[in-house]
Parts: structure tokens; C-alpha cells; sequence
């Protein structure tokens, strides 16, 4: 990791845009996921932007960054996150896991705009009980399309 990196990373966890804006303009690469981290972990929108902005990627770590996120209820921040492709089912998880109700009903906010296999994840980790009796009766109408044709 070079000086500019480890500048990036600092700045991120310490919430100073000016010195992200100066690290990246030295060069600093937001790929590794370190500073989008810090940015997301410590609820710095303005910062996480930026990093988004500049190729973060929101996949590094396993999804850390919206993991972390959800966890600590910085709702914006997991939103942001979702925007740029960030799995919804982890930031649930992580949200749930620290009972995090205001990023809990984020996510069911954002469930419209999810794919179905998205939304059946989501129901499946928020709702088990529900998915079980879905997926059943999923099963049974199949069950009779299939016996109609």
C-alpha cells in the first residue's frame, strides 16, 4: 500500500473530505475497500460518495462496508451502498443481528425496487415463518398447473 492509500484510508476513518479529495488526487486508488469502510462504518456520506465516485469497491471484504453499516443503523449510508450494487440480504442480516429496526424498515422500503430473488432472500432471513407457508403454497400451485396440463 503506498503513502497516498494509507492517507485515503486515515482520511476516510477520520471524516476529513479535504484530505480524501487530496489523496485522491495524488493518485490514492479507493479499490481496496479500506477507506469505503471507514467512510461507511463511521456514517461519512459526503466521504463515501466520493469513494463510490472514484471505483470503490462495495463488494470488497465480503460486503464489509454494508455490513458495518447496518450494524450501527447509518440507514443513508446502507442505501448509498445498495445504490451501487451492495447485497441487501447482508446489510438485513447485519441490521437484524443488532436489532437495528430503522435500517430494518429501510430495507422493506426498498424491497419495490429489488429483483424477486432479492425480495424472496430478504423474506426468507426478515419473515421465516412467512417464506416457509409462501414457499408451500408456491409448491402447490405448481403442483396443480402441473396436474392441469
Amino acid at each position: 500500500m503506498n503513502p497516498q492509500e494509507k492517507a485515503l484510508i486515515e482520511s476516510a476513518r477520520l471524516g476529513d473530505i479535504d484530505g480524501v479529495k487530496a489523496a485522491l488526487a495524488a493518485g490514492a486508488r479507493a479499490s481496496n475497500g479500506a477507506a469505503l469502510y471507514w467512510a461507511a462504518t463511521q456514517g461519512h456520506a459526503e466521504i463515501l460518495s466520493r469513494l463510490l465516485a472514484a471505483g470503490a469497491n462495495v463488494h470488497a471484504n465480503r460486503d464489509a462496508a454494508l455490513r458495518c453499516a447496518a450494524a450501527r443503523g447509518h440507514a443513508e449510508i446502507a442505501r448509498c451502498l445498495m445504490a451501487a450494487f451492495a447485497d441487501p440480504v447482508i446489510a438485513l442480516k447485519s441490521a437484524l443481528k443488532s436489532n437495528r429496526n430503522d435500517v430494518v424498515a429501510m430495507l422493506d422500503a426498498c424491497a419495490a425496487v429489488l429483483t424477486s430473488a432479492q425480495r424472496a432472500a430478504l423474506l426468507a432471513v426478515a419473515h421465516p415463518d412467512e417464506f416457509v407457508q409462501l414457499r408451500a403454497i408456491a409448491a402447490s400451485t405448481e403442483k396443480q398447473r402441473a396436474i392441469r396440463r
